[in-house]
């Protein structure tokens, strides 16, 4: 293994491990499902030397698909040498003060541009992250073959929640972006992202790496096909992850991720 790793994004709330706010409480159940990883998704990564897998599909009512909404997931393997602790891990991830300086020098910024990546708030219980908040701009190139929409604009206040492991997991954070909902007068107006919905998940692969589950369901404003949205969000999430692990992307062959087919919900 190359000394891989990954994680990523954001949340809030002022409570000791409890579970999902309530209005939250039927996206948070939508997205439990994602957790069961596909089979040729972990083992087909080790046998490329890879540690990362990601699946992504356009999100449908019936036969019509929503417009820039893609339902996404992550699933990364994080060596226990560099992260001996289940909270090392989701520390690192939740380092958000960290994510420019790493965007800026591992980044492809053919991808991705990151602007700003600020912590409003974090509170804890324990060793345990129980709330927190992140003030995020950046931005992210809508160009897949001949079609090329230029740079997409993302400013967003996303709230995390540490809540009770679920079933599998030794860690569970639960994280939502609403616009201009919830967010404080200074940190508005946010751009280019309608909602998101999230969770990042550790749980305990083997005796020498964790496995990091990162999904979530992502709207943002601009009109694209799902399935072009699916792909560009795959490079941007790669990107930041890879960045927030400090992967090492001299040897880490961008191009060689490993895919997972979905089909349509």
């Amino acid at each position: 293994m190359k000394g891989i790793t990954t994680f990523f994004i954001i949340f809030v709330s002022n409570l000791s491990l409890g579970g999902v706010p309530a209005e939250y409480q039927e996206n948070f159940e939508s997205l439990q499902a994602n957790l069961m990883v596909p089979d040729q998704c972990i083992e087909e990564a080790f046998d490329q030397d890879l540690a990362v897998c990601i699946k992504a599909k356009p999100v449908c009512d019936g036969s019509s698909c929503l417009k820039g909404y893609v339902s996404q997931t992550l699933y990364v393997i994080v060596e226990k040498e560099l992260y001996p602790t289940v909270d090392d891990t989701m520390e690192q991830f939740l380092s958000f003060d960290n994510w420019v300086d790493g965007c800026s020098s591992d980044c492809d910024n053919s991808v991705i541009k990151m602007n700003s990546s600020q912590t409003i708030s974090m509170d804890r219980s324990d060793e345990s992250i129980t709330f927190a908040e992140q003030y995020m701009d950046f931005e992210a190139l809508v160009k897949d073959g001949v079609i090329n929409l230029g740079w997409h604009r993302m400013v967003t206040y996303t709230r995390y929640w540490g809540i009770q492991p679920l079933e599998g997991q030794l860690r569970t954070v639960f994280f939502a972006v609403d616009g201009d909902l919830n967010a404080p007068p200074e940190y508005q107006p946010s751009e280019g992202m309608k909602y998101q919905i999230g969770m990042a998940n550790v749980a305990d692969y083997n005796e020498d790496y964790w496995l990091v589950t990162y999904t979530h369901d992502i709207r943002i404003t601009k009109d694209i096909m799902p399935n072009i949205g699916a792909k560009i969000l795959n490079k941007v999430l790669f990107n930041i992850m890879g960045a927030v692990f400090d992967w090492d992307f001299a040897v880490f062959d961008r191009s060689s991720i490993v895919y997972v087919e979905d089909e349509k919900q």
